[in-house]
């Protein structure tokens, strides 16, 4: 399990680096008016960045479990590791509804 959080964290890490510079390549690779020759050139670079800077390639994760599905995006929990807490009275202002 710690390896799957480590290597969570060093694709958040490698996505924080190379966000800007995607983001600028992007919008001038999809900017119309600019000479085709030139655009190929930035398609290339944006090919040749590393996969793990994609924000895709983050994926949500429970902090505590390592869980990655059903994770509530609030809390970075998963639904079985927020009910505990709740049941328990770990997280402050939340209660579990009971009819």
């Amino acid at each position: 399990m710690k390896s799957v959080l480590f290597r969570d964290k060093s694709i958040r890490i490698t996505f924080l680096k190379k966000e800007s510079l995607r983001l600028v390549l992007r919008f001038l690779y999809l900017n119309q008016r600019l000479p085709v020759q030139f655009r190929w050139k930035i398609l290339h670079v944006l090919k040749n960045l590393p996969l793990q800077s994609s924000v895709v390639k983050a994926k949500n994760r429970c902090v505590q479990t390592g869980r990655s599905s059903s994770v509530i995006r609030n809390f970075r929990l998963s639904r079985i590791s927020f009910r505990d807490r709740v049941v328990f009275g770990q997280l402050l202002g939340v209660v579990k509804k009971s009819w």
